[in-house]
């Protein structure tokens, strides 16, 4: 199969495409995101032969992260420059009967993340239970209050709760205090390069999910977690988390509602499970069963039947 790219070589489309690095997704998988990324609109007007689909794996105009520029309207046009586009099932409520992308509706497909990939997990001897979040805050939309709240709450001695990445400007305060309450059990390493944040999931018992704020956008970072085969605790924050179907599937999730509160019963579950699920996994076969829409086998057929 012939792939007629908007891009001077292969070099610069891997610098500019989200899988592009190296040990990424097959160069026929590569394609660009619209997320208010100059990619995207670029091929709107790109001189190609081929065909033009975009993958929109997060919202544009409906983002509630940001103004996107021309909104709706903007959005529109970029459609209809395109033979199609792939979005994720959060987002086909723009697409519905009287919502402001309907016109555009037959040019749409479902596509689910290519990240359920196996990962190669080496056992890490430690003596607690080690909880591990690798990511990004955001105010408004992925922030760690609940969290903390419920491992100061817990503040046991067997657990260490890890929180890596950054955003923490906005809470240094609750940081601050969880520091206080759980010592050397709350540990934040910072911005970590990834092979040093995929060693330090590796090395974890169970691997933590902040929910979004957000309805119309899923992480798929969660995915990648489900590859690990780890057991996951996914903190919810929204009443329509998008997440909740998919963890639902997941044999050793455990989520916790922030609208329930730090209570006694909520901690004591927590404390029950920590202990329950230690050292527990699910063979990377079984995980791909639970979820084939997400497998990069699936995604590309998906993917080619469009084309």
């Amino acid at each position: 199969m012939q792939h007629l790219l908007a891009f001077a070589d292969e070099r610069q489309m891997n610098e500019a495409l989200e899988n592009g690095q190296k040990g990424g997704t097959p160069v026929p998988l590569r394609l660009a995101r619209l997320a208010a990324h100059p990619t995207a609109f670029a091929l709107e007007a790109a001189a190609i032969r081929g065909k033009k689909f975009l993958w929109q794996l997060d919202p544009y105009a409906s983002n509630r992260d940001y103004t996107a520029p021309g909104g709706f309207a903007r959005e529109g046009q970029l459609l209809d420059a395109l033979d199609g586009t792939f979005v994720t099932p959060q987002a086909l409520p723009d697409y519905a009967d009287g919502a402001p992308l309907a016109p555009w509706r037959e040019k749409v497909h479902v596509l689910g993340f290519p990240t359920l990939l196996p990962r190669v997990m080496e056992p890490v001897e430690h003596d607690d239970i080690q909880c591990v979040f690798c990511g990004s805050l955001h105010p408004g939309m992925r922030e760690p209050g609940f969290a903390l709240a419920l491992f100061r709450a817990l503040h046991d001695d067997a657990v260490t709760i890890t929180m890596a990445g950054g955003g923490w400007e906005r809470f240094a305060a609750d940081a601050d205090e969880t520091a206080r309450v759980l010592g050397a059990k709350f540990v934040r390493p910072g911005l970590l390069p990834p092979d040093e944040a995929a060693a330090l999931e590796n090395r974890a018992d169970v691997l933590v999910s902040l929910g979004n704020t957000y309805d119309n956008q899923m992480p798929s970072k969660l995915f990648g977690y489900f590859a690990t085969g780890k057991p996951v605790l996914h903190l919810a924050v929204s009443e329509n988390d998008p997440t909740l179907p998919y963890l639902a599937r997941y044999p050793l999730a455990l989520v916790l509602h922030r609208k329930d509160g730090v209570t006694p019963g909520t901690v004591a579950k927590l404390h029950s499970w920590l202990h329950n699920v230690q050292g527990h996994a699910l063979p990377f076969a079984q995980t791909a069963r639970l979820y084939p829409e997400f497998t990069p086998e699936k995604v590309a057929e998906e993917f080619l039947k469009w084309l």
